[in-house]
């Protein structure tokens, strides 16, 4: 009898916490009681799998919950602890997580946020990053004005030059290609010009044996950003915003360019 009611209460103490997230995914308290009951009861490949299940219905249910992201990154982390789960196959799974969540409610940084931290599980793999570039890619340029998709880009380039310096180069060659051809298309957009800095400082920082011309080219690229007829001749409705909009971000780089400069020694403006 004593078994039968432990068990009758451990049942309604799961089906509380289920429930209480089933009406507000970002309950702390109740997440928090179910980490308290599964360290408890001790933590099993079965369980950690059963609480991944549950979160995932959460958090088509509420995508935005940085609580419900927190718990499926520290169930995560419990399962990599205990070898239960593949890390690749994991990564996987918390990419198709995270296009759930951005499909119901884009700008989820939130979402955008857990998927960097799942590059961890990758751990040098470094032809899952590089998918994950182009797949960014393809994204930036569909929604050019998504900071959370900018912001993930730049940390996976981040791992990227990290596990494959020898192309740290040509792959930042690349970067401040698009990102300026985006500009000059898409003006006034403040994400691709915050993504623009990161790349320009990735570049000067890391670049050694200078193969890059990015001096010159960014001087004249400032210069024609900072010309507000021919930007507004782009669309005629943008007249009166993007010009603007694309001059002051122009200068507000050029300000950055000479912290840069100062501080690594170079100059952009001969």
């Amino acid at each position: 009898a004593w078994t039968g009611e432990g068990v009758r209460e451990e049942r309604e103490d799961v089906d509380v916490t289920a429930g209480a997230l089933c009406v507000n995914g970002d309950r702390v308290t109740a997440w928090n009681a179910r980490k308290r009951r599964l360290v408890g009861h001790g933590v099993e490949d079965e369980a950690l799998r059963g609480e991944l299940g549950l979160g995932g219905g959460i958090l088509r249910r509420f995508p935005k919950a940085p609580s419900a992201w927190a718990h499926r990154r520290w169930t995560l982390t419990r399962a990599a602890l205990d070898g239960a789960c593949d890390l690749a196959s994991a990564f996987d799974a918390e990419c198709c997580a995270c296009d759930r969540a951005v499909v119901k409610k884009r700008m989820n940084y939130a979402a955008w946020s857990h998927r960097a931290w799942a590059l961890g599980l990758l751990k040098d793999d470094w032809r899952a990053v590089e998918r994950e570039l182009t797949e960014t890619g393809t994204l930036v340029k569909r929604n050019v004005s998504d900071h959370c998709v900018m912001h993930y880009r730049s940390r996976v380039l981040l791992y990227f030059l990290n596990v494959r310096g020898d192309e740290t180069d040509v792959r930042l060659a690349y970067e401040i290609t698009m990102i300026r051809e985006l500009i000059a298309k898409y003006p006034g957009h403040e994400s691709l010009w915050c993504y623009h800095r990161f790349v320009f400082y990735e570049i000067v920082r890391r670049t050694t044996t200078r193969s890059i011309d990015y001096l010159p080219s960014t001087r004249d690229f400032i210069e024609e950003c900072c010309d507000v007829e021919k930007t507004a001749l782009l669309d005629p409705t943008w007249a009166e915003h993007a010009g603007a909009s694309q001059r002051r971000f122009a200068l507000t780089f050029q300000r950055f360019a000479a912290l840069v400069e100062k501080n690594h020694n170079v100059r952009l403006s001969q």
